[in-house]
């Protein structure tokens, strides 16, 4: 007996082979772009519950250094008016003679001294430094006209005056108390307490914590790092510019922009800013991102801004990506490599079994 030899024939090699070729052609980049796409879904995921948790921490950190700075703000409130109880000064307003002035000053420096003050004085309904606790230095506020100050304006009006501002006398920054002085009802003068804040900076340099507090106009007056310092929060407009240079609130600072290379709004309090590598502000090889937290400061206009940096976590991130890819490949790689091998066994088997299914037939006939 013969056997058909067209009975086993194999498949056309064309048919055979197309299959395997679509395989070797698009699996391994299919399998590359999928590792780069769940890599970024791992990063993304990684970073954005990351900057949540931060986000939780930053916000118990954000209220506890805010009330230390309104804290130390309210420190001195009471201050200015304690000036009102004080006769001598009364009678200075009444009739600025050479004797009520020497009374006055030897008070006020007194006073300065132990409340720890950088300066107290006392103004004329007109902005006219009348007695001043620094009377013995060379840049004296003694004789002054600081009718301009925002500060005389509110309080000569029975506002009270609340200021940061850069000294036009001797151009050192400060914070800015004032008080209108009253007589039966009517003011009669402004009683001005100087205050700086620069331990406030100390202290937080010293915490390595990274924060700025920005007043009503944008201006960032106080901050952990120095560069940051008398920069606007955002860009200004011209007209802002102008105003400002007129009042020299801030003497002649140039009041340049933070302006960070990218600006993502999280949440009404929070945002990511990310700054560029070695900038004014930021001294560093790679670009560097923080999670920048804001709150209003009670009884000012001002803001505290809290800073925590984004660099770690974003490294963290980046690794949890590439262990998803990694981890995908491999887990690919095993599938095609276990694939494969059933394949080559299933060959076998159907091999086998179409040479025992020939044996058969042959021994049949």
């Amino acid at each position: 007996m013969k056997c058909d030899p067209n009975q086993f024939r194999a498949a056309p090699p064309s048919l055979a082979v197309k299959p395997r070729l679509i395989r070797q052609l698009f699996l391994p980049p299919l399998i590359i772009a999928l590792m780069i796409g769940l890599g970024y879904i791992g990063f993304w995921i990684s970073e954005y519950y990351g900057i949540r948790t931060l986000s939780d921490t930053g916000e118990r950190q954000l209220e506890l250094h805010a009330r230390t700075v309104e804290s130390e703000l309210s420190k001195y409130t009471y201050l200015p008016s304690l000036l009102e109880l004080e006769s001598s000064v009364s009678l200075l307003l009444a009739d600025p003679s050479q004797e009520t002035r020497k009374t006055v000053n030897d008070y006020l420096e007194g006073l300065n001294r132990r409340s720890r003050s950088r300066a107290i004085y006392v103004m004329d309904t007109t902005g006219r430094v009348l007695a001043t606790s620094n009377w013995r230095d060379a840049d004296s506020y003694q004789g002054e006209d600081l009718s301009f100050r925002a500060y005389f304006q509110n309080a000569v009006r029975g506002q009270p005056g609340r200021f940061y501002g850069i000294g036009s006398t001797n151009g050192e920054p400060g914070y800015y108390l004032a008080h209108g002085l009253e007589e039966h009802g009517k003011i009669i003068g402004v009683a001005v307490v100087k205050v700086r804040l620069e331990a406030l900076e100390e202290r937080w340099q010293r915490a390595r914590l990274e924060a700025f507090v920005s007043d009503e106009n944008g201006i960032i007056i106080l901050s952990s790092d120095p560069a940051r310092r008398l920069k606007a929060v955002r860009p200004l407009s011209d007209e802002t510019k102008d105003r400002l240079a007129h009042s020299l609130q801030y003497y002649w600072a140039t009041l340049n922009a933070l302006e960070p290379l990218a600006r993502e709004r999280l949440n009404e309090r929070a945002e990511k800013l990310t700054f560029p590598a070695n900038s004014e502000v930021v001294n560093d090889e790679h670009a560097v991102s923080y999670l920048a937290q804001t709150r209003p400061l009670n009884d000012t206009p001002w803001h505290f801004t809290l800073l925590t940096p984004l660099n770690d976590l974003r490294r963290a991130a980046i690794n949890q990506g590439i262990l998803v890819a990694v981890a995908f490949g491999l887990v690919a790689f095993l599938l095609i490599a276990w694939n494969e091998r059933r394949k080559v066994i299933a060959t076998r088997l159907a091999a086998r079994e179409a040479l025992q299914e020939a044996n058969s037939q042959l021994e049949r006939r």
